[in-house]
């Protein structure tokens, strides 16, 4: 099973705070650790969907849950959506994290249980800030 068969992409977006960084905030310095040690470490947390309320299960719902959500939490961590400048202060100018949204064709338990199916592609896609630092919206 090649990963490319088991998700599509249903759409990509920009996700922006639902409200402004106040100008005192828009400079956020990176403590020494995080200039000297330029990483990040991906995680995902998968769950079984369970019963319940067909109706708020729909996937167009979920989505825009979940965008709603991000949406209110990147306006209290706000250096999530700037941009590094000089490698030591984030610009926390409101531009937004792109969301991918994706459809698995398949339980992802089924994905983690073929060891050729190129699981980790799956839940940390190519292309992304933690496999190329210096490409992407992160400088």
């Amino acid at each position: 099973m090649a990963t490319s068969s088991l998700v599509s992409l249903i759409s990509k977006k920009i996700i922006k705070p639902s409200i402004q960084t106040p100008l005192p905030l828009r400079s956020h310095k990176l403590s020494f650790l995080n200039q000297v040690f330029d990483m990040s470490i991906p995680f995902a947390f998968f769950y079984p969907k369970t019963g319940g309320d067909k109706s708020s299960d729909e996937p167009s719902h979920v989505s825009q849950l979940l965008e709603n959500s991000l949406s209110k939490a990147l306006s209290y961590y706000y250096p999530y959506v700037g941009k590094i400048k000089d490698d030591c202060i984030i610009d926390c100018n409101d531009v937004g994290v792109e969301v991918s949204n994706v459809r698995v064709h398949c339980p992802m338990f089924e994905i983690f249980k073929h060891p050729y199916t190129d699981a980790e592609n799956v839940a940390f896609p190519q292309r992304l800030p933690w496999n190329h630092p210096n490409e992407g919206n992160l400088r």
